[in-house]
């Protein structure tokens, strides 16, 4: 017999201890399915009960800070909080920890981490005023440290910081999608709150059927028929799905119940609150929200945020319906490029807040080296006219 090759040495760590969770969390798994967990379900649990998803650790110390007094006027929650500081003015508040996302993909986690908090006070209606970003380091004689902070540092500076635009002239015809892209940061949303009126432009106009709107009056561009489905829906939670459509109706418009034509999913739903809808049934009567209100621009951003994939391609292909059967124009900030290009007409690539790519969308999806260069910011900026 030839020499005995010896094996690699095999763990016996339990596979959950290897994903990081405990055995108590391993058994309310088991209790919550009523079986044992299959590799894949075990892996979904621990990346959701992370620490970075669900502040396992810290939050029993976050718990004892207080959240309710007569100056809260929102408190914790999806959005920033939004506190009562007198003379009619209120402020809005949003921290967030990216250590996680920061040690694995510097560059990308410090990003993410500023732009998320800026969608969050836009979400409220807020404006942001101030960006603080605390650093805390370890020694930068190590290797790593320095690539870290080299990373986040370009991070935060590069884009993450970036809640502007410039030289951006969109037109948008009746019965079209246009797909917005771009990395975070890019300045998506911005505009899109631009356009909805609330964010005050520096200069520029935004017009309806060659109708200017008021600079930064949301009111005005909902009675030309802006309508805005924000990212974070925005539903009222504690309304039920009839009453959250009743709210945004129209005196004369579609009823409720008309919506159900096109969200036939929401009518075994109907008396149900909106908090207790799954993730795509509350995007539905987000955008049954927006439908009743009888759009001639739809503005939605990030759609697909949080869903399942035969969800978000259900949706992408409601939104074409909704172009084509009632004739608004549709502007979409999506991160699934892909999808979001194989349903849209035409497209445009925003980077660090100008256009750097734009053109039919069928064409954006068969040049992928364009598509790359524009999000990675290598692309030459585009003209400034866009014509379907």
């Amino acid at each position: 017999m030839g020499p005995r090759v010896a094996s690699p040495p095999m763990t016996t760590e339990p596979l959950h201890r290897q994903l990081g969770l405990t055995d108590d969390e391993l058994e309310r798994i088991i209790d919550l399915l009523g079986r044992e967990p299959s590799e894949l379900e075990l892996a979904m649990y621990a990346v959701m009960w992370s620490e970075h998803c669900s502040y396992k650790s810290s939050k029993v110390h976050l718990k004892r800070f207080p959240t309710e007094a007569p100056w809260v006027l929102v408190g914790p929650g999806e959005g920033a909080g939004v506190i009562d500081v007198g003379d009619g003015l209120a402020v809005a508040v949003r921290i967030e920890s990216h250590n996680h996302p920061s040690a694995v993909e510097p560059y990308q986690g410090a990003a993410t981490g500023v732009g998320g908090i800026i969608r969050d006070i836009f979400s409220m209606g807020a404006r942001p005023i101030a960006l603080m970003d605390p650093l805390r380091f370890g020694t930068l004689d190590d290797a790593r440290t320095r690539f870290i902070v080299e990373g986040v540092v370009s991070g935060i500076s590069g884009y993450g910081n970036a809640v502007v635009f410039r030289d951006v002239d969109l037109t948008l015809e009746a019965g079209t999608v246009e797909a917005l892209l771009g990395p975070n940061g890019a300045g998506k949303t911005t505009l899109l709150l631009t356009l909805a009126g609330l964010l005050t432009a520096r200069t520029g106009t935004v017009s309806v059927d060659g109708e200017p709107l008021k600079a930064g009056r949301a009111s005005r561009a909902v009675r030309a028929g802006v309508v805005l489905v924000p990212d974070n829906r925005c539903l009222f939670t504690a309304l039920t799905v009839e009453e959250n459509l009743t709210v945004a109706r129209r005196r004369g418009g579609p009823t409720p119940r008309d919506m159900l034509a096109t969200f036939p999913a929401l009518e075994p739903r109907w008396e149900l609150r909106a908090g207790a809808l799954s993730g795509g049934e509350q995007q539905m009567l987000a955008m049954a929200r927006a439908l009743i209100q009888e759009p001639r621009v739809l503005l939605v951003d990030e759609m697909s945020m949080g869903l399942a994939p035969l969800v978000v391609e259900h949706l992408f292909a409601t939104v074409r319906r909704i172009a084509s059967d009632h004739g608004c124009a549709v502007l979409v900030v999506e991160q699934h490029v892909n999808l979001a290009l194989r349903m849209a007409d035409t497209a445009t690539v925003l980077n660090r807040g100008a256009v750097v790519l734009r053109g039919p969308a069928a064409d954006l999806l068969a040049d992928a080296e364009r598509l790359e260069a524009a999000y990675l910011g290598t692309a030459p900026e585009a003209a400034p006219e866009v014509r379907p």
